[in-house]
């Protein structure tokens, strides 16, 4: 049985802008280190 080709669909992007009223250190702690994102996921 031959494989059937899967259609290939581009997805849009998703895009959201916050405002946060925080130092940048602290924001780029948030969401760029291991330990900032496992405080979100993790509590």
């Amino acid at each position: 049985m031959a494989m059937q080709e899967k259609s290939m669909t581009a997805l849009s992007d998703i895009e959201k802008k916050v405002l946060l009223h925080a130092p940048l250190a602290t924001v780029w702690n948030a969401v760029a280190t291991s330990q900032g994102l496992a405080a979100w996921w993790l509590g």
